[in-house]
């Protein structure tokens, strides 16, 4: 069965083949793997943020990496933190304030290059600050929500919310 193409055609070595990726594995792991930006012979796997060769084993070298600790705990995270949609969900005028809260304070975080973990304690405290505001009551910005609003993942449905704000943030 023949593999891949050949790499290189040298007269005194063995001709080298090469697997590429397939648009049939698009479908095979749907939301997992993709093209990379590397190149033929590479997958980019979208929970790890990762490049992966797959010149020499193809197919295999995706199954296996399917198997790896990392990908597995990444998958987990994906499950266990459900759809982002949920973070910005449409509501009354009081949701659309602790969202404008929450990206103001990611903002707050990338601009003066804090750690994320300030997030996960920021938001404990915020309400015990103010008592009185409903906003700080319905505030929770942790490590991992303002790690996906710098990311971009989610910037589509904050997008409205800069648009609307753009004066004050």
């Amino acid at each position: 069965m023949k593999r891949g193409v050949p790499s290189s055609q040298s007269s005194s070595k063995k001709a080298k083949y090469t697997c590429k990726f397939k648009q049939q594995w698009l479908k095979d792991y749907e939301n997992v793997f993709r093209n990379s930006s590397k190149g033929t012979e590479f997958a980019f796997c979208t929970l790890c943020n990762l490049d992966l060769t797959i010149a020499h084993g193809g197919k295999n070298d995706l199954q296996k990496h399917i198997k790896t600790k990392t990908h597995a705990e990444n998958e987990r995270t994906r499950r266990s933190i459900g759809n982002i949609n949920t973070f910005f969900a449409a509501g009354p005028d009081e949701n659309s304030q602790v969202t404008r809260a929450e990206v103001m304070f990611t903002n707050l975080i990338a601009q003066h290059n804090l750690s994320f973990s300030v997030a996960d304690h920021f938001s404990k405290i915020v309400s015990s600050m103010f008592p009185d505001s409903k906003v700080a009551k319905n505030f929770a910005c942790g490590k991992t929500k303002a790690t996906q609003i710098l990311k971009g993942k989610i910037f589509s449905h904050i997008q409205m919310f800069f648009k609307l704000f753009s004066g004050l943030i």
